[in-house]
């Protein structure tokens, strides 16, 4: 597997990206800010899925003005608090269905489409939720670009 390159860190305020100046807010948020108007059972709901986030390997879990992301190369995941119940985001692959996803944007990447997930109470973070945070994961790795470059014709694979 190729090394990976290192990531840049934005000097206004420390993130860090794949890309030099990658357009990002710079801005820094709070938990506590980001969770005000929702009910208790919102921020635990979140708690679980940055768990089982934090299970799949090393990853940043962080929050800004309206959202919580969570990356490991890239953004993978993450969402958005509401009133009532939490909003979960992930990177999958095209042609991943659930009746349970409320909305896809599917030209994000030929490689993966950004699936929202609503989650209204902490049981909703199932086992689905599992398989697609693991595979979503994946893509904040990178792994669909790695495995790209190990099959090119004259690479020695490993």
């Amino acid at each position: 597997m190729p090394t990976a390159k290192p990531l840049w860190t934005c000097p206004a305020c420390g993130e860090r990206f794949v890309s030099p100046r990658l357009w990002h807010s710079c801005g820094r948020g709070s938990y506590d800010a980001l969770f005000r108007r929702s009910e208790p059972h919102v921020r635990r709901t979140f708690e679980r899925l940055a768990r089982l986030a934090r299970a799949c390997g090393p990853v940043r879990i962080y929050p800004q003005k309206t959202r919580v992301v969570f990356q490991a190369r890239i953004r993978f995941g993450g969402g958005h608090p509401q009133k009532s119940r939490f909003v979960a985001a992930f990177l999958l692959p095209p042609g991943t269905a659930s009746p349970r996803f409320s909305s896809v944007l599917a030209n994000v990447s030929p490689h993966y489409m950004a699936c929202y997930v609503p989650l209204s109470r902490e049981s909703d973070v199932d086992a689905e939720i599992r398989r697609w945070m693991r595979r979503a994961y994946r893509f904040g790795c990178q792994e669909h670009l790695w495995k790209r470059h190990a099959h090119r014709p004259g690479r020695v694979r490993s």
